[in-house]
């Protein structure tokens, strides 16, 4: 018991240890005391280096007592010089300060006090072989009153490549004479680092020129007010300033680092000429600084964009958006100049909208007959000067157009974002959505800002033949399938569905309605217009999943006047029969959809046609088109398509045996038995044979249709342009 209450005293002991040793480097905090450097200068290697104030606070300076040991140590390489500890706050006095080694010194202070109290340290010292970060280690006798800490007192950096180059922004220039380039500035990285007889050049890439060598050159921080005594030189492409002791007293920076910026008076900027040979793009200007023959910095500095007087229009944001919808914010979309002035003053910008897609104006919202527009786009500057004013209508656009004038020209290369882009779209738009951007301004362009996809798409289940002149005649049953969660509304405004048939065609009792997916609910539905439509209400829009509406017995009455072909049910605006759309908010006469529902056939027509396209899993019967759970393939140069969608499409009965592997087609007094990998089949108890076995693919058996087709009498053709094998009967 006592060895391992022992153990546990020595592990407090050696963490106890470990918090003391590993304390941080910046400012220290301790009970008793706290040391800080608030600024630590970067230095290079050499004799005679301030290193950063080292500022000791004693919270309660009665602590100190009779008195108490501070000791601080510089790391190897480093020997102080000079040094000098001063009281700064409170009542606490140096009794001693010794240099107690080369790079080590001992201060004794003592306290009349027993308030805060408040002490400085300065070193100067010769550092030589250290890099990076020059710490110092602060600390008491162990045990006593001061903490042992660790605080940076410089940054040592390296002798070359200690300056930096910037630019207060980068322009875009045009081609021509004085293209006003934005100031250029050299840093120190050093106090010091640029003397007498440094020489600064900036050179610039070919096809560009400096329009002056009178060039404006003033200090800043380390050299502010500092004479400098400057010379400008150089033609062309290079741009040279020297600093001559022989012309004054040139004055570098001490203690902070410098900086010096070229053109920053008004009357003496950095202009550049760019020539006939210049290349569009980037411009990038070589820089180097020298002191003799050591170069202090050498780097290539974007200080220009070099475009044509052209405006583009860009895309920014692209939005999925709804059809019927009347008020939709669409994306967004720049104008941008190449260079400032592209765009020309007192001119026009127009934005067309695509057929189906419409400003709103006052009117759409009251009812007034105001046909001004209702929301104007927002022109958001993202940099130059914004030079478009406000957005109208075009009163002969039909709500198709609006425009704005240019107010004047940008200084600099204008790039503005327009936003707040608000619409109604009718139901039977679809597809991307494209602004046409035009005028007599110059700004010209297409751009898309949204993705518009119908709010429903419909389907049918078993299409089939109707008769003329004949009722109660069972059509396929017809799905309403939303195209996103909500995009069947349900407010009291919008919260209709109408389902209409063609002219002439009537349903012969009311269908049955049921939602097979989602969680929309469906409140009644009821027969309109002379039962050549049916309504239905909604109760509440899908929430959490797109969801899907059936309608099923669909049984219809076909009016001798009807053509023959394809019979369609459409979705059309609940306002022309008395109600108010659940799909179109705009009260277009358009239709979001449409769906075969039935094929409508004389009394003698019993012609039969059927297309399988190869890799192809939609079929078509009577020019309707179908889906199948597998595709039809090429094998040996021969087609094979799916029994059971042949057979059925012709009229035949399909009975699959598991245990003989055997299917049997049936119709009439007519059989026909295929055996799964036999080439041999059998027609009314007639052994024929095939070149080919039928086979088993995901699940359904696949035969060239031709053996099939034909043994019920139908004929089958090929198109191989279209790769599609065609039936008839």
């Amino acid at each position: 018991m006592l060895k391992a209450r022992n153990k546990k005293l020595s592990l407090l002991l050696v963490l106890a240890m470990l918090m003391t040793m590993f304390a941080g480097i910046g400012t220290a905090s301790a009970a008793n005391a706290d040391y800080a450097v608030p600024s630590t200068p970067s230095i290079t290697e050499g004799d005679g280096k301030d290193l950063g104030t080292i500022f000791v606070t004693i919270e309660e300076s009665e602590m100190l007592g009779s008195g108490q040991w501070l000791l601080v140590n510089l790391p190897s390489g480093c020997e102080i010089n000079t040094f000098d500890v001063q009281t700064v706050k409170g009542n606490v006095y140096i009794a001693k300060s010794i240099q107690s080694s080369a790079r080590s010194l001992e201060i004794y202070v003592t306290s009349t006090g027993d308030d805060e109290a408040r002490f400085k340290i300065n070193i100067n010292a010769d550092v030589e072989n250290v890099s990076g970060d020059l710490t110092a280690v602060l600390a008491g006798p162990i045990g006593t009153f001061f903490p042992r800490f660790v605080v940076t007192l410089a940054k040592v950096v390296g002798t070359t490549g200690e300056a930096e180059a910037s630019i207060q922004s980068v322009k875009s220039i045009s081609e021509g004479t004085n293209n006003e380039i934005d100031i250029i500035t050299i840093e120190e990285k050093t106090a010091g680092t640029i003397k007498e007889d440094t020489v600064i050049k900036v050179e610039l890439p070919k096809g560009f020129a400096w329009s002056s060598n009178n060039v404006a050159v003033a200090g800043a921080w380390g050299l502010a007010g500092h004479e400098l005594n400057k010379a400008t030189s150089g033609s062309d492409r290079d741009l040279v300033i020297k600093f001559n002791a022989a012309a004054g007293a040139f004055q570098p920076s001490v203690g902070t680092p410098g900086r010096i910026a070229l053109g920053n008076d008004p009357t003496n900027k950095l202009f550049v000429d760019v020539e006939d040979n210049a290349k569009l793009g980037e411009v990038e200007a070589k820089i180097t600084v020298k002191e003799g023959s050591k170069t202090i910095l050498s780097t290539n500095l974007l200080i220009a964009n070099y475009s044509d007087f052209d405006v583009q229009v860009n895309e920014d944001t692209v939005e999925e958006v709804f059809a019927g919808q009347f008020d939709v914010e669409l994306g967004t979309f720049f104008i941008e100049e190449g260079v400032g002035g592209s765009i020309l003053p007192d001119r026009t910008i127009i934005l067309d909208l695509p057929a189906g897609v419409k400003w709103i104006t006052n009117d759409d919202i009251n009812d007034d007959g105001d046909k001004t527009l209702a929301y104007e786009p927002t022109n958001t500057k993202k940099k130059g000067d914004n030079v478009l004013g406000s957005w109208s209508l075009i009163p002969s656009s039909k709500a198709k157009s609006i425009r704005t004038t240019t107010t004047g020209l940008s200084n600099n290369a204008l790039k503005v974002l327009i936003e707040d882009i608000r619409v109604k779209i009718e139901p039977d738009f679809e597809g991307d959505l494209e602004i046409t951007v035009r005028g007599t301004a110059g700004v010209e362009g297409t751009v898309k800002v949204a993705k518009v996809v119908k709010p429903v798409k419909l389907g049918a289940k078993d299409v089939a033949n109707v008769v003329i002149g004949q009722a109660n005649q069972k059509a396929a049953n017809i799905l309403i399938v939303e195209n996103g969660v909500e995009a069947i509304m349900d407010d009291s405004d919008n919260n209709e569905i109408v389902l209409e048939l063609e002219k002439g065609v009537r349903f012969s009792s009311k269908p049955t309605v049921k939602v097979a997916e989602g969680d929309l609910e469906i409140d009644s539905s009821k027969l309109v217009s002379n039962d050549e439509a049916l309504r239905l209400v909604v109760k509440y829009a899908s929430s959490k999943e797109a969801s899907t509406i059936e309608i099923s017995n669909v049984d219809l009455t076909v009016d001798r006047t009807v053509p023959v072909g394809a019979l369609k049910a459409y979705i059309r605006s609940a306002e022309d029969n008395g109600g108010n759309s659940a799909i179109d908010e705009t009260n277009s006469d358009k239709s979001p959809g449409n769906v075969v529902i039935a094929n409508v056939v004389t009394p003698a027509d019993g012609g039969l046609s059927g297309e399988f396209k190869i890799n192809s899993n939609i079929y078509y019967v009577n020019g309707v088109a179908k889906v199948m759970d597998v595709a039809p393939y090429i094998k040996g140069d021969r087609t094979y398509t799916p029994m059971r969608y042949v057979a059925e499409m012709i009229g035949a009965e399909v009975v699959w045996d598991d245990a003989a592997r055997t299917v049997t087609l049936t119709k009439g007094d007519d059989v026909v038995v295929f055996t799964i990998g036999s080439e041999t089949y059998t027609v009314n108890g007639e052994a024929m044979t095939a070149d080919v076995a039928p086979e088993i693919t995901n699940g359904r058996t696949m035969l060239p249709a031709r053996f099939v087709a034909e043994a019920f009498g139908a004929v089958v053709g090929w198109d191989p342009a279209t790769r599609t094998v065609i039936i008839s009967q």
